[in-house]
Order: C-alpha cells, then structure tokens, then sequence
C-alpha cells in the first residue's frame, strides 16, 4: 500500500503495512490485528504518517468495544513503526508482539484509553510517548523491553508487573499506578529511571534477583519490598525517593535483598517502631545490607530497625544520614565515612568505627545537656565530633574533637595506641572519664594559636601521653 487507505466494508479488517506506509480506520470499524512491516505508521483518527507526514480531512475515532482484542505485531521490520491517535480513542484487551521491529506509540493529542496491556516483544522495544489511560493491567514480558519517554503520561488501573528478564527504562514523562495496585518486578528483571515521576500507590516489589535503579527524576508512593534473591536490589544514585517504608528480607523462601545508595534523596516519611519501623533491614533469616556511599538519608518520623529473624546492617561511607533512631535488633550500623546528623535532640547512635576511615557525627544544637546526642561507639576508626553536645560511651575509635565539643560520659583510649585529636585553638570538656591513649594536636590554624584547653573532670593518667600545648583544665 504506497498510501494511506480507507478499509471499509469489513467488521473485523487486518491492516497490513509496509515501506513506511500509513493507515486509517474510520467510523466504528473493529479491528482484530494490525500488522506492521518495515517502518511502516499506523495512525489513529485520520492522522497519517510515514516518510511526509500528512493530515486527512476526515476521519472519526478508532473504537474497540469492550472485550475486543487487539494484537498489534511485525514479522519482518527493521526500522521503527509509529502508532498515535488525534483524539481519544478506546481499546479493548490490547497485546504488542513486535518480534523485530521498535514500535513507537507517539503523542498526537489524543489519549489512548485500554482496558488491558501486555508487551511481549522477544527482541523490538515498545515505547509510549503519549497519553494512555490503562484501566486494568499491564505486564512487561519476555526478553522485550520497554521506553517511557518525554510526553508521557501513563496511567496503570491494576497491577504493574515486569518479569522474566525484560527491561523497562524511563527517560521522562510520568508513569502512574493508583493508590490500590502494586508494581511487581519478578525473574531478574529490572527498571531503571533516568527521569520523569514515577508514582506508585501501594507496594513495589523487587523480588527474586530484579532489580530498580533510580538514577535521576523523581519516585512517589508507599512501600517499597526487596526481597528474595542475593541478587535482589535496589540502586539510587540521583533523584529523589518519597516513600513510607523500605523493607529488605521480609518475604519467605530467598530472604536477601540489599539498597546501594551513591546519590540522590530518600526520605523514608513512615512512623512506627519494631516490625512496623519505616525503614527495616533484614526481617527475615538472611542477611542484608543498606549502604550509604553518597547523597542523603532521612528517616525523621520513625524507627530503623536492624534484624530481626535476620541479620541487617546499614553502612554508613559517604553521603549524609539523618536518623530519628536505630535499633538494633540483630545487626549492626558501620560507619566508614560520611556524615551522621542527628535529626532532634536526645536521640542514640550505636555504631562500630571502621579501621581506616574516618565518620562525622554532628548533635542537634540544643544546648541541654540530657538532650545531648547519645553515642555507643566501638571499633578502630576515626569519629570527628565536630561541634555541640554529645553523651555515651566511646570505647576504642580515635576521637577528633571541634571547638566548643561538650561531651558527657566516658572516652577510653587505654587499650592499644589511640588518639585524641584537637584542633589548636579547641575549648573541650570531658565532663566524665578520659582514659588517654595520646594527645595530639591538628594542624595549626592561622592565628599561630597552638594551645588547646581540654577540661576532665576524671583524668585517668597512662604512660604514653604527654601534653606539649596543649592546657588540661580540671
């Protein structure tokens, strides 16, 4: 067909195109399957596509009653087919199994409304760049994959599965699954958003070795699960992620899921404690991990909680973390660099020091001396604590401490060579025990001013210290 023809004459045509032709369905005609062959458009409401693009004068919208199926399919195409509608047209039970050629749903005004979606594509791609209104479900399939482009704007009325290695990258525009309906991500299969919103209602499920990566854009919605697969993840290196809860481990069978935050914003905006903390790590038998290696953690409104038939652990490397709480029911927190902010006052931080490297602790600026930050801190690295109040323990890390550092409680250093760090002009007061290991001060600051004042009320003398510069007050 060299160009656009009307088919008339049959209730139930088949459109078949080829060399980039363009077809038309006008009135109330149905169409049971539309094939399309190298390239060829096949467009909506008189809009006809291919090599020029050109407007018909007449035409009426495409309408599939309720229950009516389309397939849409290529067999041997190589370039890409475009499909779009004028105005709003209506589908049925709608299935794309392009085998070769990429099929392009573009926006030219109109909105597609369909009662369900599959794509089952084994090597093309299916892209959406338009306004699609899918009212029941949609399922990403096969080995195909699948474009979420700028204009955009795709709603999903029922469940959002992606399964069985297929792929789904989203590069604008918006992708909506209503309060209600899940998106389940099943079979080593993964969905990377490099911008646009995607807004999920309910649960996301990344299970069984799948994965999301969140590299830019923006994530909206409720509770996000990664579980059953050592391999099961979820990657955030840019963007922003608005959700409740984020949960690893709480499924049966594989119980593994890890988070690998380099980037980007999660705030977790649950409240509760215990089995309802917003963000949990390791629920069931297993192990898993949240790590921080850059951007910024908030979980302000509620618990973390770490473990509890498993093992959890959230290592802190880069980036920032602010935390309301952290319990530990099985599990650990490691620092290995970056920053913790405590979020309000009187909160605890128990955490291990990793040899090697070195973490800052930030109090909230209080002032009250039993709303300070409580430390429990254990290991052989560095903690700076840089500025405010700070209560606890401090048992092995080497300790940095900034100007005007007030700290309640018990720092031991008498086991093994370690160091109490001052800057040169610092005003530090151990109101407690200090257990020296040795004394040392940072480099000088630009004044020249090299003495130090360190109030303690209870000194405890060792053998390897002295204290050149430096005045102990107390």
């Amino acid at each position: 067909f060299p160009k656009a023809r009307r088919l008339a004459g049959n209730p139930r045509p088949r459109l078949m195109g080829y060399d980039a032709g363009a077809y038309e369905v006008q009135g109330d005609e149905t169409v049971a399957d539309v094939w399309t062959w190298y390239g060829s458009d096949y467009t909506m409401d008189g809009d006809v596509g291919g090599a020029h693009w050109r407007k018909m004068s007449y035409g009426a919208p495409y309408v599939v009653p309720a229950g009516e199926n389309v397939r849409i399919t290529d067999r041997v195409g190589y370039q890409t087919a475009t499909l779009s509608v004028k105005s709003n047209s209506t589908f049925g039970n709608v299935t794309f199994a392009n085998t070769n050629t990429d099929l392009r749903i573009a926006d030219a005004g109109g909105t597609w409304d369909i009662e369900s979606l599959a794509n089952k594509t084994s090597a093309g791609a299916l892209t959406l760049a338009a306004k699609m209104n899918i009212w029941s479900a949609f399922a990403q399939g096969g080995t195909g994959r699948l474009n979420i482009e700028p204009g955009a704007a795709v709603t999903i009325g029922g469940t959002f599965t992606i399964e069985n290695t297929s792929a789904v990258t989203q590069t604008g525009g918006s992708l909506t699954v209503p309060s209600g309906n899940n998106t389940q991500m099943w079979n080593w299969s993964t969905y990377t958003i490099k911008d646009g919103v995607f807004n999920f209602g309910n649960d996301i499920y990344i299970h069984n070795n799948s994965s999301m990566v969140v590299e830019g854009g923006e994530v909206n919605g409720g509770r996000i699960s990664v579980a059953q697969g050592d391999r099961t993840a979820l990657f955030i290196e840019g963007g922003t992620v608005n959700v409740t809860r984020i949960e690893t481990g709480d499924t049966s069978g594989a119980r593994y899921g890890n988070v690998l935050q380099t980037g980007g914003i999660v705030n977790v905006t649950g409240s509760g404690s215990g089995k309802q903390a917003p963000l949990h790590i390791s629920h069931w038998p297993g192990s898993s991990t949240y790590t921080l290696r850059g951007g910024e953690l908030n979980v302000r409104n509620g618990e973390v909680r770490l473990g509890q038939d498993g093992n959890g652990t959230l290592r802190l490397e880069g980036g920032i973390a602010r935390l309301k709480s952290v319990a530990i029911s099985n599990g650990r927190v490691q620092l290995a660099g970056g920053t913790y902010e405590a979020p309000e006052a009187g909160v605890t931080l128990q955490a291990t020091a990793v040899e090697g490297t070195t973490s800052t602790i930030k109090s909230y600026p209080d002032g009250d001396p039993a709303r300070a930050l409580t430390l429990e801190l254990s290991g052989s690295g560095t903690v700076n604590l840089p500025e405010g109040s700070y209560r606890g323990t401090i048992t092995g890390p080497h300790v940095m401490l900034g100007e005007k550092v007030w700290f309640y409680g018990t720092i031991d250093h008498s086991a093994g060579e370690k160091t109490l760090t001052l800057p040169g002009h610092t005003y530090a007061n151990i109101q407690g025990t200090y257990k020296p290991g040795q004394i040392a001060l940072s480099s000088e600051p630009p004044s020249g001013v090299r003495t130090a004042i360190l109030g303690v009320t209870d000194f405890t003398a060792t053998t390897n210290f002295t204290t050149a510069d430096i005045t102990l007050v107390g």
